[in-house]
């Protein structure tokens, strides 16, 4: 026969009731104590029940009075100091409901440590779980050493905001395996500096679908020693202006295999500085079809920012794409309607690390090519003979280290 069950399901401070399941039924038997003998018997054996109605519910049974110290209420648990949030049970927290972790206090919060807070049941019927409460004031308060107790389903139900509240000695102290349970949004959500956290094992065990959240300024913050836990799915998965804010020293340890999962959309993301760090090992390793459907101008910062003196023409000339051609001095000719790039002037900036970030600006002394090519066809000499078309043959561009153009005759600009 069939039967329907109620659930109560409770989100944060919401309650509202289920729509009614229909299950096939079979005979009860080994169902914890206070479930109604008609219900199926492969309902699981640790199912919170309502003590009220004696059926499951979705969220925890909820703390009671007889779990807490005296003269406090469970409709009351703000009043829960560190000391008395410390003190409880774990079985207590086994039967905290999302709402009731949601009238905690912030500051009693500290007061959990890893055991407690891996004691927090996370069996829940509609997908709902008592960790839900925790928002970012309660991940904050949290002390680091708490950390250790979550596990990769209590972390994929915290809500994304409450990820804010995490900082680096935090992430540093969350189990590898936790890290599983990250998704886009919530990585999103994390402080930059809180990415400092992260090692080679934890950036390894994260899901490839999380590294789409992460943005450029959480880059800037990963240490060049975690990028060797990046596959190549989360490179592909990386976002183009995400892939902007690698340095060369991160590049440098990625794993060679990673850099297959780079697509044209995102490839042409890296810095002028790390294209011309790259080996010819680095550029053999990138999927050559994605390489070629690279838009026009992301093609060609690629190859123009390249150090010819590492890689090989051959190797580039077997990554190009429809229309473009090679020539044996390094000049590249492209189709016509082709966004172009050349190569990038070096940063000449004094001002430390602390200076704002400029774009690179183009090295107009070059040619569309790899380290400069013949020469003959320089950005600055095309400029040069359209001024003599002009009849002002007299005057003529110049760059200076800092990229500024300049205009001017023999006795200067």
């Amino acid at each position: 026969m069939k039967i329907k069950v109620r659930n109560l399901i409770k989100i944060g401070t919401l309650t509202s009731l289920a729509a009614l399941i229909s299950i096939e039924s079979a005979q009860a038997q080994d169902l914890p104590a206070g479930v109604p003998a008609d219900l199926p018997a492969d309902l699981p054996a640790d199912l919170p029940i309502d003590p009220s109605t004696g059926l499951p519910v979705a969220d925890g049974t909820g703390i009671g009075a007889d779990q807490l110290p005296d003269g406090v209420s469970p409709d009351q648990l703000g009043a829960l100091d560190a000391d008395g949030l410390a003190g409880l049970s774990d079985d207590a927290f086994k039967s905290f409901s999302s709402e009731q972790i949601a009238d905690l206090d912030p500051t009693a919060v500290g007061g959990l440590d890893a055991t407690k807070i891996a004691a927090m049941d996370e069996q829940a019927v509609a997908g709902f779980d008592a960790i839900a409460g925790f928002d970012r004031e309660k991940v904050a308060a949290l002390d680091s050493a708490a950390m250790a107790g979550f596990d990769a389903t209590q972390v994929a139900a915290l809500d994304a905001t409450a990820f804010a509240g995490f900082d680096r000695n935090q992430v540093a102290a969350l189990n590898d395996a936790a890290m599983a349970g990250f998704d886009a949004t919530q990585v999103a959500a994390l402080d930059p500096n809180a990415m400092s956290g992260f090692d080679i094992t934890k950036v390894a065990s994260l899901d490839a679908a999380a590294m789409r959240g992460i943005k450029a300024e959480q880059i800037e913050n990963l240490s060049a020693a975690s990028f060797a836990g990046l596959d190549s799915e989360k490179m592909g998965n990386l976002d183009k202006k995400a892939l902007e804010s690698v340095s060369v020293e991160q590049f440098a340890a990625l794993d060679d295999s990673a850099l297959t999962g780079l697509k044209s959309e995102n490839l042409g993301g890296l810095s002028p500085e790390v294209f011309g760090s790259m080996s010819e090992e680095e550029l053999a390793s990138l999927n050559p079809e994605e390489v070629q459907k690279m838009e026009g101008q992301d093609f060609a910062k690629l190859v123009t920012n390249l150090n010819e003196f590492s890689v090989e023409t051959e190797t580039v000339a077997n990554l190009l794409p429809e229309g473009w051609t090679l020539e044996d001095d390094g000049d590249l000719k492209a189709p016509p309607g082709a966004g172009l790039s050349f190569a990038s002037l070096e940063s000449s900036s004094t001002e430390g690390e602390s200076a704002p970030k400029v774009a690179a600006q183009p090295d107009l002394s070059t040619d569309l090519s790899i380290g400069g090519g013949s020469g003959a066809t320089s950005v600055l000499d095309g400029m040069d003979a359209a001024l003599e078309s002009a009849n002002v043959g007299e005057l003529g561009f110049a760059q200076s280290p800092d990229g500024i153009l300049n205009v001017g005759g023999a006795e200067g600009p």
